[in-house]
């Protein structure tokens, strides 16, 4: 799963797009005006919390604007703009053996085994939903449950999948149903030789088809169902809690020139590196203790590659 932006297929595809690289001048610029007017992000793994919630690809304001948890809000800077580099920045190499990390994002298993105590991630994914291609909230709370019951004495890092697309609430679905969006990602489209002008939703609202006020909607919608589930979450769960994101969400935003839709790696913009911090106080402290990482069971790798497919990152 390693990462390589600047690779021979990108190079020939820019040569018969121009536009590209014009997009990538933005992303360079976007990370040197960016990087002259914020810190380099919080140190989520330093920071004092028994519970940390992630809600993947949840913007600041949007959380901000649901009355959904009481708790004391601000905002800090992620370490990235995409989970892959959130991931590395804050996880990768350290020996977190006080924590259990249950995540439902595929980009885990760049972690060696020996970084958390304890990861669940392959048994959550038993219950990936074909239909909304993705794993639902639901399962990750209840995953989460067991895991606090399990490991009573760790810290508990839990990653939901949502705000991040697909949109699971109603108006993402009736969009999908529209235009019958078969796969999320439009390079898996075109390397399946599928036709169809548009891919995906911001695909779709890019050049035209699709309204930007409904992606905003059903955007909202997924990060109200979140929001809901994290509440549930805390509201079940002793000690204290945060609620926070690996990186936000561009919404037709410009970064410079161009529109940009969702979270292109290493495009850093307010949108995408100012997250939400909302801490929920607790009256139960826990008592932490670390132990002998059991490392985790990881996905197949075609079945790791349909999941990442399926929700845009390949």
């Amino acid at each position: 799963m390693a990462y390589r932006k600047y690779t021979l297929s990108n190079l020939r595809r820019a040569m018969t797009e121009p536009s590209l690289f014009a997009r990538e001048g933005e992303r360079v610029l976007s990370r040197l005006v960016f990087q002259r007017t914020h810190d380099p992000g919080i140190d989520v793994m330093s920071e004092e919390w028994d519970n940390l919630l992630i809600l993947d690809a949840c913007r600041a304001d949007s959380l901000a604007a649901l009355d959904v948890i009481d708790g004391d809000f601000r905002t800090v800077v992620s370490r990235g703009s995409s989970s892959r580099e959130f991931i590395e920045a804050n996880f990768a190499g350290r020996r977190l053996h006080d924590t259990v990390l249950v995540t439902a994002n595929p980009f885990v298993e760049i972690l060696s085994d020996d970084v958390f105590f304890e990861v669940c991630y392959a048994e959550l994914f038993e219950r990936w939903d074909d239909e909304l291609k993705t794993i639902p909230p639901d399962a990750v709370v209840d995953a989460a449950l067991r895991m606090r019951e399990r490991h009573p004495n760790k810290r508990l890092l839990v990653h939901f999948m949502q705000p991040h697309a697909p949109y699971i609430g109603p108006t993402g679905q009736e969009l999908y149903e529209r235009y019958e969006f078969g796969v999320f990602n439009p390079n898996v489209m075109e390397r399946q030789g599928l036709d169809g002008a548009h891919a995906n939703v911001r695909e779709a609202v890019r050049d035209g088809p699709i309204e930007e006020a409904e992606l905003k909607q059903a955007y909202a919608e997924n990060v109200r169902i979140a929001a809901d589930h994290a509440k549930e979450l805390v509201d079940r769960l002793d000690g204290r809690s945060v609620i926070t994101a690996d990186h936000g969400e561009m919404l037709g935003e410009r970064v410079l020139v161009s529109k940009q839709y969702g979270h292109a790696p290493r495009v850093y913009t307010p949108e995408l590196r100012v997250v939400p911090w909302l801490v929920v106080e607790s009256d139960e402290p826990r008592h932490v203790t670390e132990g002998e990482p059991s490392g985790f069971a990881r996905l197949d790798d075609e079945t790791r590659e349909t999941r990442l497919e399926a929700l845009g990152y390949l």
